[in-house]
């Protein structure tokens, strides 16, 4: 189509249209439709902007949410931005809508109202909300003047600020947006906002541009906010200056966006009706949800109104060294939810209460165990209640005892029968309360899931046999007194230790051993390692979040590099990216492409990454340690305690629930048992199916020859 121009209110497709580039495609797949019913297809592009190998690819949830992918082929250029890319030659101003009318001397900002969470509809566009200083931008020809949310001009503060608007392609324009300051993942601080302003530092400000109201004689404010933020996102180009850029959104669906903003550590989402005018003031065409806490509690109960079969909120439960309840969560249901989950829970409904329960009319209660929510909160009470709870989602467990349905039993009964204790009641560390018993029996119920990762593989064990964290080191040679099922292995004028056998792996608490550290290679063939681990080490000042975003970047582009990887925290204050190989490439090759990986990384995103040692070059950034994969070292297993007073674990997840919800603290000795065993499945489901040796594509893909 060769239409232009503004399709007016209350119209299918209502706003401003454009046409952005010209050409042909060719489908890569040998049924298109096929392919793009299935959630994935793949093109050849040839147009005046865009061209080579495309994919679209359907987000998991919603049917309208959809990824443009580019493949990394001889069209790549770096720096092109597709969003930023201009519309064919067609000027602003001969489309522009609205009606004429002077620019205001003064407007006073539209507001939002607070809301728990963001509102469901179509008709809501929903925006990462910033935090940063609410400012107008206005362009009068040469003239570039700001403006804060009470009239102060601060055209002075933001002087770093005014060439990208003086660049705009328009005679005058009157912008609403957000000067902010990113932090090294990318997100907003306003911390670090006011420590740059008080330094005079204005080079670090970037002012995100979410509205306009007015442009080129034509008052917007009567406009609908979609063609408002269509005449925006054609003035303003990403790319051609870092200081300015648009914020964009996504339409429908605000309560997936909300989880992610939650899980990422942003400051949270707002809400906008796309078919409302601009209005001065608090509103509730706009609405804003702050960030909450996240976590994943147990359903103990639910309750209804009178004879209702819908679910009305939750009762919830926590496991540390008991089960206590911490409220109820009512809001985040759709209705079609409350009458389905009405249904699920009463299949599962008992008598009484698996545990101490306030008298709470119209409460229904269900097998512990079977089902479990992911919760956003904002804080708790002096009685550990939470506060504003909000449901993200519902997952149906295993049956209580029943075990992780894709885990295989390697410790037997008889296997258990021949642990042995001397001094069973001797604290680890002293003052810990923590048991040499305590240890053995961590172990023995986390031995099915972590064995799978441990066994036949060259390992170093860190003991303490004093009780002292003073007396704590690492054990790689044979000792006396080796339990049965353990062995040493010799390569070259090395020795290490091998655990072969359940039995050897339940016989180390007797010696102190509260670490386990395995290589990445069997010692079937000790010159080919089977996975490699990318260690991500925050510096200081390297908040939790952080850390999850760089996890997720890492992931991206082991994805776009066709390498599947797993996730788990590391017991302090980072995370390991896995990655299942299929055993073929040596050492020298594997360590060749995790640094040049590390290299591109870091290169692509420095505020984020560094793959320099130093601890004075990793201060705010996340180091990306890859000698975790080289002959000779080892990696924290999955499941290992660590050896702290407060014996956190080193716990592997599934991406979904890797956020931050789930900082290294959340998991102990204690605190861990409990999470592995309400789990119906590993969450690293799938890790040997995806075994895949490091391909030509993935070489070229980090600049090496394939």
């Amino acid at each position: 189509s060769d239409f232009e121009g503004i399709i007016p209110k209350d119209e299918y497709g209502a706003g401003a249209i454009f046409v952005w580039d010209r050409g042909t495609w060719v489908s890569m797949e040998d049924d298109p439709a096929a392919a793009l019913a299935s959630g994935e297809l793949k093109f050849q592009l040839s147009g005046e902007k865009l061209n080579g190998g495309w994919m679209l690819k359907k987000l998991p949830k919603g049917d309208k949410q959809w990824l443009l992918i580019k493949e990394r082929d001889r069209f790549v250029e770096k720096g092109f931005s597709v969003a930023g890319e201009p519309a064919a030659e067609v000027p602003v101003t001969a489309i522009l809508p609205g009606k004429p009318g002077p620019m205001p001397k003064r407007l006073k900002p539209q507001l939002a109202t607070a809301v728990a969470s963001p509102p469901d509809g179509e008709e809501w566009l929903h925006e990462i909300k910033y935090d940063g200083y609410r400012t107008f931008a206005r362009k009068e020809g040469d003239g570039v003047s700001f403006f804060t949310r009470s009239g102060l001009n601060w055209t002075e503060k933001y002087e770093a600020l005014v060439p990208a608007f003086a660049a705009l392609d328009c005679e005058s324009a009157l912008i609403d947006g957000e000067v902010a300051v990113q932090d090294a993942r990318g997100a907003t601080s306003f911390e670090m906002l006011q420590k740059a302003l008080s330094e005079g530092r204005d080079h670090d400000l970037i002012f995100y541009a979410f509205d306009i109201v007015h442009s080129n004689g034509n008052d917007l404010t009567s406009v609908p906010l979609a063609t408002r933020k269509a005449v925006l996102r054609r003035l303003i180009p990403n790319g051609s200056d870092s200081r300015l850029l648009y914020s964009d959104h996504v339409i429908g669906d605000g309560r997936q966006l909300f989880s992610q903003v939650c899980r990422l550590g942003l400051e949270g989402v707002v809400s906008k009706k796309s078919n409302a005018p601009y209005r001065q003031g608090r509103t509730h065409s706009w609405v804003k949800a702050k960030r909450f806490e996240i976590g994943t509690f147990d359903i103990i109960g639910f309750t209804t109104k009178a004879s209702s079969r819908h679910v009305a909120s939750l009762m919830l439960a926590e496991t540390a060294e008991e089960t206590n309840y911490v409220g109820r969560a009512g809001t985040g249901l759709a209705l079609d939810e409350t009458r389905s989950y009405f249904d699920k829970f009463s299949s599962v409904e008992i008598d009484a209460p698996a545990i101490a329960l306030p008298k709470t009319q119209g409460a229904h209660f269900v097998e512990p165990g079977r089902y479990t929510a992911e919760i956003s909160y904002r804080g708790r009470t002096t009685k550990g209640h939470l506060r504003q709870a909000a449901i993200l989602s519902i997952k149906e467990t295993a049956k209580p005892n029943r075990g992780r349905s894709n885990t295989k039993k390697l410790i037997t009964d008889r296997d258990l029968a021949n642990i042995r204790l001397t001094n069973p009641d001797r604290e680890i560390f002293k003052g810990s309360g923590t048991t040499k018993q305590d240890l053995a029996v961590y172990y023995a119920r986390v031995g099915d899931s972590m064995l799978p990762h441990l066994l036949n593989r060259p390992v170093s064990l860190i003991r303490s046999p004093s009780g002292s964290l003073d007396d704590v080191f690492y054990q790689r040679h044979g000792f006396p007194g080796l339990p049965d099922g353990m062995e040493t292995i010799k390569d070259g004028d090395s020795e290490y230790l091998v655990i072969r056998t359940p039995r050897g792996f339940l016989g180390l608490p007797q010696f102190g051993v509260i670490e386990f550290h395995p290589w990445d290679c069997r010692t079937s063939d000790m010159d080919h390692p089977d996975r490699m681990t990318v260690d991500l080490d925050p510096g200081e000042e390297v908040e939790w979040s952080t850390v999850v975003s760089g996890a997720n970047a890492v992931r991206d582009r082991l994805h776009e590099l066709g390498l599947a990887s797993f996730v788990r925290t590391t017991g302090g204050k980072g995370a390991h990216v896995v990655v299942p190989l299929a055993g073929k490439d040596d050492w020298a090759k594997v360590r060749q492409f995790l640094k040049a990986l590390a290299r591109q990384l870091a290169d692509e995103m420095p505020r984020l990454f560094t793959d320099l040692q130093s601890k004075a070059k990793r201060r705010g950034r996340i180091y990306l340690d890859i000698n975790r994969t080289t002959h000779g070292t080892s990696a924290v297993a999955s499941y290992s305690l660590r050896a702290t007073p407060e014996f956190q674990v080193a716990m592997p997840l599934p991406w979904q629930d890797f956020h931050t919800g789930t900082p290294p603290t959340v998991f102990n000795r204690k605190s861990a048992l409990s999470h592995v065993e309400r789990q119906s499945v590993d969450p690293w489901d799938g890790f040997e199916k995806a075994r895949r040796p490091i391909s030509a594509k993935a070489l070229k893909g980090v600049g090496l020859k394939g």
